[in-house]
């Protein structure tokens, strides 16, 4: 979240990543890298390494993923492998990599609009402070999908879960 990490800090006691996501914040931005470094000084981000068989196996086994076919990054392999062995919540915008392992496996998933619709309904934020940061996030270049506002990614959501 642009700036907001304090929401995070507000909905989750603390956040699991995998060794191979932080080496992909390494390569982000000054300010992010520094972010994510000082949230692990404050022990609210852990970070796990794939290192048991069971660990190792599942990594590999969405590493080369079966689902869609391809290979993917070992960020989202480790993260959908670690989600899955320890029941965990997935948090990824990456729909193309893990929509299918995530529905075959039963891997519990969340986006960044989940994590704004949470923010909102525990009164952290407003409906409208929300829409502003979806709004930062994509003129920041982050990856939301194919919404514009959050109000087109809750209406699609809520359209979904209505028709299933």
């Amino acid at each position: 979240m642009i700036n907001r990490t304090d929401i995070l800090q507000e909905l989750y006691e603390y956040i699991t990543i995998p060794s191979y996501v932080y080496e992909e914040f390494l390569q982000a931005p000054y300010d992010i890298k520094k972010e994510v470094n000082r949230m692990i000084e404050k022990k609210f981000i852990k970070i796990k390494n794939v290192e048991s068989m069971e660990e190792i196996k599942m990594f590999y086994k969405f590493k080369y993923n079966i689902y869609i076919k391809e290979v993917i990054g070992n960020g989202e392999a480790s993260a959908l492998a670690l989600a899955k062995i320890f029941n965990g919540v997935l948090a990824s915008n990456n729909t193309r990599d893990v929509a299918l392992t995530v529905k075959a496996e039963n891997i519990a998933w969340i986006k960044t609009g989940d994590i704004l619709e949470y923010a909102i309904d525990s009164k952290l934020i407003t409906f409208k402070e929300a829409n502003k940061l979806w709004k930062e996030m994509l003129d920041k270049g982050r990856h939301l999908g194919k919404y514009k506002t959050l109000t087109d990614y809750l209406e699609y959501k809520s359209n979904r879960i209505i028709t299933e």
